[in-house]
């Protein structure tokens, strides 16, 4: 199944725990499927206003990041994750982590497969601390994020199952995904706080 070009997708925000869930409401979600099971929805938006890989490589320009702290580059070969991580003084990053510089970045994900992870994005994204505050007020916790990008034909993690309550936005590109039944369902309440 191809993806729908930028071009021909609605240009509209999301900022909302309601937009991210549209057409399903937030009440129907709730009681349908969370902690209960996995829920896919198909939105014909450009989420590219939230993140994007050009963004990621402008703020890795503009601001002092680091390998480990802020940007991990991994690869995964079919059995083993693979660090890619540039480490400083050569002998492992036990001291001081090295710098995670833009062009190092890029190269590592063009030459290496790496897959990129940024994490907390929303310190340098106004549309993503927006729709972080919006699901910490919706949820009444806090919520956390991550950017994982990856070259075409490449791995960086593998298969797995979180342990967390997840929401997977796809900004840019294409994956196929497979998603399976949980583990174990919750017997928690689900009444909202």
């Amino acid at each position: 199944m191809a993806a729908t070009p930028p071009s021909k997708r609605s240009k509209s925000k999301m900022t909302t725990f309601a937009d991210m869930l549209h057409p399903m409401s937030t009440e129907a979600f709730f009681k349908t499927h969370f902690e209960k099971q996995f829920l896919h929805v198909k939105q014909d938006r450009d989420l590219t206003g939230l993140f994007s890989w050009n963004e990621l490589l402008t703020t890795l320009k503009n601001h002092s990041l680091a390998f480990e702290q802020d940007i991990n580059a991994c690869s995964y070969d079919g059995e083993v994750k693979h660090s890619l991580n540039p480490c400083c003084g050569g002998g492992g990053c036990q001291a001081t982590p090295a710098a995670a510089d833009a062009d190092v970045v890029a190269k590592l994900f063009q030459d290496k497969g790496a897959t990129v992870q940024f994490h907390q994005p929303q310190r340098y994204s106004k549309p993503l601390q927006e729709l972080v505050y919006n699901l910490e007020q919706e949820f009444g916790c806090l919520v956390g994020t991550n950017l994982y990008v990856t070259p075409a034909d490449c791995q960086g993690l593998a298969p797995h199952h979180d342990d967390i309550e997840a929401f997977v936005l796809q900004l840019e590109g294409s994956k196929k995904w497979r998603l399976y039944k949980p583990l174990e369902v919750s017997s928690l309440s689900t009444t909202r706080w």
